[in-house]
């Protein structure tokens, strides 16, 4: 007898937990533009519009990224450092 009545528990308790299940909700979206440091804006966005109260009037567009040429400058010294300190290697 004791089997029976732990299974009638738990089909009751399946069916509950059904019946309290909540419905998926809609997504707040997320402001599309970008902040004056070049990150995304994190706000939600207002109504209908793609953008948040502060990007709203204007969105600020994203900069463009700059050249990156110092690394290669970089490179190109330590490979002269490194030719150097073989040369004086060699004449030891």
């Amino acid at each position: 007898m004791a089997r029976r009545r732990r299974r009638t528990k738990r089909k009751t308790r399946r069916k509950t937990r059904r019946k309290t299940r909540k419905k998926k909700t809609k997504r707040k979206k997320k402001c599309k533009s970008w902040t004056k440091a070049g990150k995304k804006c994190k706000r939600y966005a207002v109504g209908s519009s793609k953008y948040c109260a502060v990007h709203k009037r204007r969105p600020i567009k994203r900069k463009p990224k700059k050249k990156k040429t110092r690394r290669k400058r970089r490179r190109k010294t330590t490979k002269r450092k490194t030719k150097r300190r073989k040369r004086r290697r060699r004449r030891r």
